[in-house]
């Protein structure tokens, strides 16, 4: 019973590689273009998965959980743009820019990239309305 069991998960271990999706695909499940996707990759994963993510056009189960261990996953964790943030938290944008300022190091991220960015991943999403309350 255990052999055919582990065969069964072997199969479907490799059935699952076979299996991939477009980044337009991945884009549309969290709700964003595919060129916002793209930014959001490139502000908050390692180069090490930018490498790999420019050199894909599709991605399989690996390298989308590791694209959603970095991104969040989504589900009960939102993408939020800096305007549903403040409406989330009700506060006004000065507030919320010198909060996200003073934990920048808690969120990972450059004063930069919150400069640049106007959506944000679930991940960050859900510790910057942790934050701000």
């Amino acid at each position: 019973m255990i052999f055919i069991l582990f065969w069964f998960c072997i199969v479907l271990f490799i059935l699952s590689l076979s299996v991939k999706w477009s980044k337009q695909e991945i884009a549309k499940a969290y709700g964003i273009s595919k060129q916002t996707l793209r930014k959001l990759v490139n502000h908050y994963c390692p180069s090490s998965f930018l490498e790999h993510w420019s050199r894909v056009r599709k991605l399989n189960i690996i390298s989308l959980l590791v694209l959603t261990s970095y991104l969040g996953a989504g589900g009960e964790e939102k993408v939020y743009s800096k305007n549903a943030l403040l409406d989330e938290c009700g506060i006004d944008y000065i507030t919320m820019g010198g909060c996200i300022g003073l934990n920048l190091e808690k969120l990972n991220f450059k004063e930069d990239t919150y400069c640049s960015m106007d959506i944000f991943p679930p991940k960050v999403s859900s510790q910057i309305v942790e934050i701000l309350g």
